[in-house]
């Protein structure tokens, strides 16, 4: 049995280009004493450089995710959290449309079901109206800085992450709410896991039985009618 999904990351991960990968401080934060995303990466045992690491191609997710796939709250630090909300967004003639996944209640451990649109489509955090989006470009009025950074899960490797499963299917989604030229860039503001749900299909030696078995039975079928 071969993951399709696999496959499509593999693409986007060939074909993609961060159009500007975020820069993370790795020491203080305006929440308290080194309560940015390398402290809590370390906490975790992710074991990745949270600037290194960062994952290409975190624009837009049409060719890795699907509806099915789980999205976790694994963290948020920020004054603004009760009111940040988490969503999916397109663009298309009429202007962007926003689907909210998470809303300010949500909290460490909330959990949702993706349901994703046809087309191409990215992430976006909102705070009383203003929105952050994955795709830097569409935060032109801020500066056009990344907001957002993604990192994927380790291949080879299963662990978990704040009880959450973290390996190659596993995606961590770090934001930073305050516009990233006046913000304390710690990306500790949400931090969600995103994972994708295996959709298996039958391997090609197992497809190429299923035809001739069909073959078979047609054949066998054209004999009795004789």
């Amino acid at each position: 049995m071969k993951n399709f999904k696999l496959l499509s990351l593999a693409l986007a991960l060939a074909t993609g280009t961060s159009l500007s990968a975020a820069t993370i401080l790795t020491s203080g934060s305006w929440d308290g004493a080194n309560k940015n995303l390398n402290h809590y990466f370390a906490a975790w045992g992710v074991g990745l450089d949270v600037n290194a690491d960062q994952m290409a191609g975190d624009e837009y997710w049409h060719s890795i995710l699907s509806s099915g796939d789980n999205a976790v709250m694994l963290l948020e630090v920020a004054g603004h959290a009760p009111l940040n909300t988490f969503g999916i967004f397109q663009t298309g003639q009429s202007g962007i449309t926003h689907t909210q996944i998470f809303n300010g209640a949500a909290g460490s451990g909330a959990s949702a079901l993706l349901t994703v649109p046809t087309g191409a489509f990215g992430f976006y955090l909102e705070y009383k109206g203003k929105y952050f989006y994955s795709d830097p470009n569409l935060n032109g009025p801020i500066g056009g800085y990344d907001q957002l950074a993604s990192y994927q899960g380790p291949f080879g490797g299963v662990t978990t992450v704040g009880g959450v499963l973290w390996d190659q299917s596993s995606y961590l989604l770090a934001w930073e709410d305050l516009p990233y030229a006046s913000s304390d860039k710690d990306y500790n503001d949400m931090v969600l896991m995103i994972r994708v749900q295996e959709h298996q299909v039958p391997d090609s030696g197992a497809t190429a039985l299923m035809i001739l078995g069909g073959l078979a039975t047609l054949i066998g079928l054209r004999r009795k009618l004789r």
